[in-house]
């Protein structure tokens, strides 16, 4: 019985020896085949995420199976560490690689997962995954480098170094409210259609893992907003711009300039502290485009454009005609000057140039340009001025909306200035004579001379001949024995050649007015008969002011009758009641005066006969 137990114990001991062999034997055989046709590894849990709404979603690469053995994936879950595992849900689709865990009501975030892939293949029918909990690890800070605006095309620009989180998954613009605005893979953002020449525009920037997880947004940064005021008369740019803002400290602003569509140049450079410039030295016609560049103080090579600022100083445009039409002398008393100019000109007045000579000019009056007018005219009324014996000559100068010579000078024009004087041989006549009318458009076709006399303050003008526009000479000979108050008077009139394409009108110069002052005479009747052939007792005279001489009649005996205030009217016998007087003999006292303006008393006597 011993010996039975002891054989038998021996066996027993052989068979499990042989046994063990064999069953080494089949696991190599098993490993190698697995290794070759079954499931080839377990499922990869890669993230548990936390959702919005307090769920937890699982993310797994799936298992490669290659001998077709798959049955099912099991997800094992306990809330803490200290609880145990137990099935959270089985899935039958190989491919799937997602899994959202419904938890209600929303718990906390100490779940722990792992998963088991069943199969049937080789006898070797699991596998299981790592066990892993839910990543709430937010990724590093991610902060712009800068903010920038291209200044050719207006986009903003946001740039950043890209963050080392292994987990990352993009990045979240924020602008200056707080609002997301996009989402990017890139290290560069760009953001077109902005109002960048009005507003300034603040961004921030957070990075994002494949859970979600943001990352802290610190640090904002804002663009650079560049206004400038053109003064196109001082030929200058006054340019001023908001701070950037994001840095440590800003190292320096350029100033860069394009003009007339050159390169960019750096006129201008400024601490980072001095946010304005001027621009000089800009001409008419020129365009000038401008932007600034801000630098970091901490890395020179990180800077931010600001927008574009464009402007540009039109070129004056100028009439088309500034032509001076007309010089005339009105009643020795002011000159009026004429000129036409176009309604094309962007200008702000004409100046009004006088001068005693072509060469030397005073300014004497603005007039405003008239956008409505192409006929402009102007009473020169200078109380300094001698119209009369002194000439004139006048130009229109064309000034810009600066108040600047453009260099737009018409022609120049002149009055007319005429004397005249007795013929020393005969003193029935006199001569006249003036000076040339210079720049009419077509020339002086011809002169007038007139003869004028004055009487109670009104000028009868006849003309008595005319001239060639060479001739400044003509002979009164036949001059009037009876003068005007101011004697025998003359004028000259050019007249312009007809067809002048500037003026609608026959253009006529008249030139100051001249008189030929002589002693007066006075002749006095020594009879009149109302009813006779000399009906009136009228004296007659030359160069006599008829307006200042005064001839009282008396009687015989003294005694007063009238007075003759209007010795072209006369006497006509009748005392100042209307009543014939009688017959007789009668006395005149007259107080003469002459147009040179010496006076005469003179007395004598004449008889009325009926």
């Amino acid at each position: 019985m011993i010996l039975q137990k002891l054989l038998s114990a021996k066996q027993n001991k052989l068979s499990k020896l042989f046994y063990s062999k064999n069953i080494f034997l089949l696991l190599l055989c098993c490993i190698s085949y697995v290794s070759s046709y079954s499931v080839s590894s377990p499922p990869v849990l890669r993230k548990a995420c936390l959702s919005p709404n307090k769920d937890i979603v699982l993310y797994w690469t799936p298992t490669n199976d290659t001998c077709s053995s798959f049955i099912q994936y099991k997800i094992f879950a306990r809330k803490t560490s200290s609880d145990p595992f137990v099935l959270l849900d089985s899935i039958n689709n190989i491919n799937q690689n997602s899994y959202t865990h419904l938890v209600t009501p929303p718990s906390s975030n100490s779940w722990e997962y792992y998963m088991v892939c069943e199969n049937d293949c080789n006898g070797f029918p699991t596998s299981t995954s790592d066990t892993i909990s839910i990543d709430l690890t937010a990724p590093s800070t991610t902060d712009p480098d800068s903010v920038s605006i291209n200044p050719l095309t207006g986009d903003i620009i946001i740039g950043w170094e890209k963050n080392t989180t292994s987990d990352l998954f993009g990045y979240t613009i924020y602008d200056e409210l707080g609002a997301s605005i996009g989402n990017t893979t890139d290290t560069l953002y760009i953001i077109k259609g902005k109002n960048i020449d009005d507003s300034v525009y603040t961004y921030k920037i957070a990075a994002f893992d494949s859970c979600i997880n943001l990352s802290p947004s610190i640090t904002t940064h804002s663009t650079i907003q560049l206004k400038g005021i053109l003064d196109d008369c001082l030929g200058k740019v006054v340019l001023t711009w908001t701070p950037y803002k994001g840095w440590a400290g800003i190292q320096k602003y350029d100033v860069f300039v394009s003009r007339n569509g050159g390169s960019y140049l750096v006129e201008e450079s400024t601490d980072g502290s001095t946010l304005n410039a001027t621009l000089t030295s800009v001409l008419p016609g020129d365009f000038i485009n401008v932007y600034i560049r801000a630098y970091n103080s901490l890395d020179i090579n990180i800077s931010s454009s600001s927008n574009m600022f464009k402007d540009s100083i039109a070129k004056v445009k100028l009439p088309k005609i500034n032509y001076l039409s007309l010089v005339s002398i009105v009643d020795n008393k002011y000159a009026q000057i004429k000129w036409v100019s176009d309604t094309a000109g962007e200008i702000s007045f004409f100046k009004i140039k006088r001068g005693k000579d072509t060469s030397n000019f005073d300014y004497i009056a603005d007039i405003i340009f008239d956008k409505n007018k192409t006929e402009y005219i102007y009473e020169d009324k200078d109380p300094k001025a001698v119209f009369s014996d002194i000439i004139y000559y006048y130009q229109i100068e064309v000034f810009d909306n600066c108040k600047n010579p453009t260099g737009s000078l018409s022609n120049i024009s002149n009055t007319i200035i005429s004397k005249t004087f007795q013929n020393p041989f005969d003193s029935t006549q006199n001569s006249i004579i003036w000076n040339k009318y210079r720049n009419f458009l077509l020339d002086v076709g011809y002169y007038y001379v007139y003869r004028g006399l004055e009487f109670n303050g009104v000028y009868e003008w006849t003309i008595i001949g005319s001239t060639k526009p060479t001739d400044t000479f003509f002979v009164d000979e036949n001059t009037p024995s009876e003068a005007g108050n101011t004697g025998i008077c003359y004028r000259v009139d050019a007249y312009e050649n007809p067809g002048n394409i500037f003026t609608t009108n026959q253009e006529i110069s008249v030139s100051s007015r001249t008189c030929e002052l002589k002693d007066f005479t006075l002749y006095f009747p020594t009879a009149f008969n109302p009813f006779g052939i000399n009906r009136k007792w009228v004296p007659k005279g030359s160069y006599i002011n008829y307006e200042k001489t005064v001839v009282k009649i008396y009687n015989q005996w003294g005694q007063y009758i009238t007075t003759i205030t209007d010795l072209h009217k006369g006497w006509d016998g009748k005392d100042d009641k209307g009543e014939w007087l009688q017959p007789g003999s009668y006395i005149y006292y007259a107080t003469i005066t002459g147009v040179n303006k010496r006076k005469e008393t003179v007395k004598g006597d004449f008889v009325y006969l009926r």
